[in-house]
Formats: structure tokens, C-alpha cells, sequence
């Protein structure tokens, strides 16, 4: 019985795992690079109060519910990177290290 609750738990695992990989790229399939001048104003205007000086350095506009501006930049010589919602609204702040800032 032992064995067989084992083997039961490995063919779940099996099988859940690719659909996880799945769901991965299907995200990735939904963002696409934005050039800045593209990008809507009170995104612009977001970026300028939450990273005041910063240097865009490319942009990505991400699907799902709600559309989100996913922003790369450079400030005082170190990368960072915004996730702004189509209103301009912070939902994201951290540096590429993965520090929350």
C-alpha cells in the first residue's frame, strides 16, 4: 500500500509539471516590447513621479486582467525596474538584484 500511494504522488507530479512550464509560456506570449514614445501619457507621467531621473532603458506591456507597463531603467548609475498599470499607478518597485525597494 505504501509503495502504491508513492507511485500514485510521483504520476500526479508528472503530470502537474508540465502544465506548470504551460502556464509560463502562455504568460511570456502575452508581453511585448513598447517603444517609450508609445507608451500613454499618465504611464509617462507615472514613471516621472516614481523615478524622477531615471533613464528608460526598454519597456514591456504585459497582459492578463489589467494591462501593465513592465519599465527598465537606469538611476545614479544602478538598473531598476517599474511595473506601472495603464494609469500610471505603481503595482511593482525593485532593483534588478531583487531588492523591493
Amino acid at each position: 500500500m505504501r509503495h502504491l500511494k508513492s507511485l500514485l504522488l510521483a504520476l500526479a507530479l508528472a503530470l502537474a509539471a508540465p502544465l506548470g512550464g504551460f502556464a509560463a509560456d502562455e504568460q511570456a506570449e502575452k508581453s511585448e516590447k513598447v517603444a517609450v514614445a508609445d507608451l500613454p501619457a499618465a504611464v509617462k507621467a507615472g514613471f516621472a513621479k516614481e523615478a524622477a531621473g531615471g533613464e528608460i532603458t526598454s519597456v514591456k506591456k504585459l497582459g492578463g486582467d489589467k494591462v501593465r507597463y513592465q519599465i527598465h531603467y537606469k538611476l545614479e548609475g544602478k538598473e531598476h525596474q517599474i511595473t506601472l498599470g495603464d494609469d500610471g499607478v505603481r503595482t511593482q518597485h525593485k532593483k534588478k538584484d531583487g531588492e523591493a525597494k
